[in-house]
């Protein structure tokens, strides 16, 4: 398991290496901490290690969104929202699980204040989703972080 793990890790850092400098973003791209890139792209493993040996790194940054917004937007564009990864869900797992608070503020709202608007969009069909027993396990962990 965690070899597998790992080497997922590694095939993601390769390509976010060769996506940041290879695209017109990549001043934009290379400030992003790999963190976030891979609580981005579901690789739980990793961001639960980085976590555990230094939980300030799970901290807001200054110019960028808490680590928690990074797998509740992974999944989304402007009309639909793909099912979210077992992988996605985990890292959100992960990142409540170190005290994450989904109701910091962030360009005026909160990430929960995200989330809501994602599920609520859903419920009344303004965007089409895959699955929405994935959406309604990441609200009750969401729901549990605010509670405890």
């Amino acid at each position: 398991m965690e070899a597998v793990a790992a080497l997922g890790v590694v095939a993601a850092a390769i390509q976010f290496l060769e996506f940041s400098k290879n695209e017109p973003w990549a001043p934009v791209l290379s400030h992003q901490r790999f963190l976030t890139f891979a609580a981005q792209h579901g690789l739980w493993f990793y961001v639960q290690r980085q976590l555990e040996s230094e939980p300030s790194l799970g901290l807001r940054q200054e110019s960028e969104p808490p680590l928690l917004a990074y797998p509740i937007w992974a999944n989304q564009d402007l009309n639909y929202v793909t099912r979210p990864t077992e992988g996605t869900i985990k890292t959100i797992q992960v990142i409540l699980s170190v005290s994450a608070d989904p109701n910091e503020c962030f360009f005026g709202h909160s990430v929960w204040q995200y989330w809501l608007t994602i599920v609520h969009a859903a419920r009344h069909g303004e965007i089409m989703v895959d699955d929405y027993k994935s959406l309604q396990r990441i609200t009750i962990y969401m729901l549990e972080a605010v509670l405890i």
